[in-house]
Order: C-alpha cells, then structure tokens, then sequence
C-alpha cells in the first residue's frame, strides 16, 4: 500500500464524534512519526558519511600518509558506532496493582490506520486492522531505492467517568524477519522494526500526544560489503516492555495507538552488479489491551 502520510479509517459504528476527529488524528500521528523519520534521516547520514570517511582513511593507509591517518579512523570508526545508538530512548516502569478499575479491551478495536515518509519506499504490505487487531508491515530498500520508512496500526478510543490517572499496556504478540546483503565496495544494507504505542487528545482543534511515541525496537541488523543475512524472531511485547500513562479528564476523547513499524535503508556501492538491500516485516497482534484506572473517590 503506497501511502504518504496517514491514511486513518474509523470502523463502522464508531461515534460521528470520533469520525470527525479523523483530520486532527492524521495531522497528530503525521507530525510524531514524521519526527520519528528525521531521527532515523538523522542518524543515516550520519553513517553515510562515517563510511565515506572510512573508505578514504582506508585508502590511505597504503599511502605515504597512512600512518597519519590511522588515528583519524580510529576516531571515525569511534564515531560510527556511536551514530548506530539511537537517542532519547528510555524504559519505563510501574509498580502496578489490580483492582476495580481495571479494564481489558480486545478486538474489535476502533480504527486503523497507516503511514508512510514522504519519499520513502513503497511497502510490499501494510496492514492495519482493526477487526482483529493485526498489524502487518513489510517492504525493502533495494538497488536504486530511497530509504523505506512506514507504520500500520490500529486504535481505539477511551473514556473516562471520573478524572483519574490512566495506565495502558497492551499484550502484543509478533513475528519478524529481515534479510540484508551489501555487494561492492562502500556498500551496506540495514534494516530494523518493533511496535509502538501512543495515546491522544484533542487540544485547542488539535490532536496533541499525552506523553509521545513508545518504540519497542524487536530487531536490527546491520551489513557491510560482502555480508549478507537472513533471521528471523518471534515473542510477545508485555507490560513492562511498553505503556503510556495519561490523565483522562471526565468527558474527554483519547486517542490509543498501537503499530508495527519498519525502517530500511542501503547504499548500492560500487560494483558491476549492485545487489545491495535491506529488508524487513514485522507481523504482530494486539490480543488484548489492559487499561487500569486510578481516581481520588
């Protein structure tokens, strides 16, 4: 499915309400994932460069200046692990206890929806629904390709009686492969993927996030040329691993996310044949969502 930007379709019995809300949600979710995007732009050409730093450093090294440059590559090869750490990432963690305000919720749920970067890659799937809960993601970077970067989800929407604090934790089962090859000089291939999990409400006739995107990155791989595999996992994502916690005020609409995302990227090199790719498909299920409830009476 060739979609750029979010593509978000409401269930049928949904509350003309919610269906109205559907712009503010595709602006909300566009403007987060393409944040996302430019994280992941961010770091890529960060590495490109690192790579076309080290390919020269290379290169010298059989030179009269080789011995110069060995601790500039050193620096650089320093330099291009760190590029690979992404930022800002943290856990988080709740000593959870069930009681009357605890709530399961399972499919169907109420939307669902699908993103893909402006310039990106087309994907080879992208399913988001909501009548089962599968989120299904899947395409490659190859020979001639920009970078692939894409998300299907499905949501639903909350309520509150009583202003409370609100704790969401979905139980997420999945299953990913990947496959990379890098063939010529100064080529690479990546790829990585995970889920993810959002919550929202409606400001001011904006879509705003209560507390950002929570990633789950489930794999990453890397290849540099000459390199080339192929893997593949499966697991459950649990509470621990991902939740966003909110304050529902009585009467408002939220917005709850979930999604597998994908991003794909390589760099052909130079060879005769350039057979270089990264691909990546992530298959996963909400089975269920807990929401627990904390209020003052």
């Amino acid at each position: 499915m060739d979609v750029v930007g979010v593509n978000l379709t409401f269930q049928d019995g949904t509350t003309s309400q919610d269906s109205k809300t559907a712009a503010a949600m595709r602006a909300g979710l566009n403007a987060a994932y393409q944040a996302e995007a430019d994280v992941l732009t961010s770091i890529g050409d960060r590495r490109r460069r690192a790579r076309a730093e080290v390919a020269v450093a290379k290169a010298a090294e059989d030179s009269d200046e080789g011995i110069d440059l060995r601790d500039s590559l050193i620096a650089i090869r320093r330099g291009l692990m760190e590029a690979r750490q992404r930022p800002g990432q943290s856990d988080l963690a709740f000593d959870l206890v069930v009681h009357d305000g605890l709530t399961v919720i399972s499919p169907p749920y109420d939307y669902g929806d699908h993103w893909m970067a402006p310039g990106s890659a087309a994907t080879d799937e992208s399913v988001g629904d909501p009548a089962g809960g599968l989120m299904e993601i899947a395409g490659e970077s190859g020979t001639g390709d920009p970078p692939l970067n894409s998300v299907a989800g499905v949501g639903f929407v909350l309520r509150s009686e009583k202003l409370g604090i609100v704790q969401v934790r979905p139980l997420i089962t999945y299953e990913w492969n990947s496959s990379t090859a890098a063939n010529g000089a100064l080529s690479h291939a990546e790829c990585e993927g995970g889920v993810e999990l959002s919550a929202w409400r409606q400001r001011d006739g904006a879509l705003v996030s209560a507390e950002g995107v929570r990633r789950v990155q489930l794999f990453r791989d890397a290849v540099s040329p000459g390199e080339g595999h192929d893997r593949h996992g499966d697991g459950t994502v649990i509470s621990t691993d991902i939740q966003v916690e909110l304050t529902a005020e009585p009467g408002e609409a939220y917005y709850i996310n979930v999604g597998a995302w994908i991003y794909c990227d390589h760099t052909a090199g130079v060879t005769l044949a350039p057979t270089s790719y990264g691909y990546a498909k992530v298959s996963s299920h909400v089975q269920f969502v807990v929401t627990e409830r904390f209020t003052s009476s």
